[in-house]
């Protein structure tokens, strides 16, 4: 496949999002943005991010950098006002001890669960009511040596499940089962408490819901998770609580 082909998979993947989107509660919608084509909005998106949010923009010493991380947290903002139906300067954002941001106050309909992740110029936002969820973006990069990598984050399970591909296999098997673990880490909340050699996921992925199977204990989890459709060079993956929620995936204005 082609990179034109690529695109246009990706297209049809993805749908174009309401400006006042409904999400029933056995879903999750995933949104996935074009940072850089929202440039001309850097100014606006800046006026609604938190006092730490602004700080932390101008210590970027890369303007392209600045801009992304103003645009992406933007986003999330004008995401959270259409779902809540709030305006962006009433919506409150805190972080959980262990750093995950969520909503302050709790909507009427309950709690929106969110959760966003940003690689080179594309960002990836998850939503859901009243469901943790967890979502993981990567940029495929070279790795000289893949192997110490792996070791650090797959478990023995699953290092042998990586090896056994053939070597054109391994590098894009790999970055898929990292995101697919950082979803889930993200969606549970533990941060950097929680090792990723802790629990096993398939290698190479599944082509539906995918189970979460943890090593640490003796009951299933309920917990699943799915790759999201992208292009080629990105590899990323959503995780929400429970098995029997859908997946819907918006495209926030202009994709390329």
């Amino acid at each position: 496949m082609n990179f034109s082909d690529s695109l246009s998979g990706i297209a049809k993947a993805w749908s174009p999002g309401s400006v006042t989107p409904v999400l029933p509660s056995g879903q999750v919608d995933v949104w996935l943005a074009d940072l850089d084509s929202e440039s001309s909005q850097v100014g606006e998106y800046f006026k609604n991010l938190s006092a730490e949010e602004q700080t932390r923009a101008s210590r970027f010493r890369a303007e392209q950098d600045r801009q992304r991380y103003i645009v992406a947290k933007g986003i999330l903002r004008s995401l959270l006002q259409r779902y809540l139906g709030m305006e962006a300067s009433q919506i409150s954002i805190v972080k959980e001890p262990n750093g995950k941001p969520e909503l302050k106050d709790i909507h009427p309909a309950g709690r929106l669960n969110f959760n966003q992740s940003h690689s080179a110029n594309f960002g990836v936002y998850a939503l859901s009511w009243n469901r943790r969820v967890g979502v993981d973006l990567e940029q495929v990069r070279p790795l000289p040596d893949l192997e110490p990598m792996a070791e650090l984050v797959l478990t023995e399970k699953e290092l042998k499940l990586l090896r056994s591909l053939s070597k054109e296999k391994q590098m894009p098997a790999f970055f898929s089962a990292w995101t697919r673990k950082e979803a889930f880490v993200k969606a549970l909340g533990e941060g950097l408490s929680r090792s990723l050699k802790s629990f096993e996921i398939a290698i190479p992925p599944p082509s539906s819901s995918e189970i979460i199977h943890d090593l640490m204990g003796s009951t299933p989890m309920d917990w699943s998770v799915r790759v999201l459709p992208l292009f080629e060079g990105f590899f990323g993956a959503v995780c929400g609580e429970g098995r029997d929620w859908k997946l819907a995936c918006k495209k926030w204005r202009k994709i390329l």
